[in-house]
């Protein structure tokens, strides 16, 4: 319960725990675990920003991600 009462805002840092019991807007597996910054808030969902690294360059993913229904 206290997942939904949490305030985002922008510039929050963040680690991204996909939650089984709600599988709508769950993030890809890659993601579960990583840490990432917040750029985008909606009444239902968080944008959130992550480095992934592919091949030798790091690459800014974007992951928009369910925090409750």
């Amino acid at each position: 319960m206290s997942t939904y009462l949490i305030n985002y805002q922008v510039g929050d840092i963040v680690d991204i725990k996909a939650n089984a019991a709600m599988q709508r807007g769950m993030p890809h597996k890659y993601y579960h675990g990583r840490t990432g910054i917040v750029y985008n808030v909606t009444p239902r969902a968080v944008g959130v920003i992550i480095h992934k690294i592919v091949g030798n360059r790091y690459l800014e993913k974007v992951s928009r991600d369910s925090i409750g229904l």
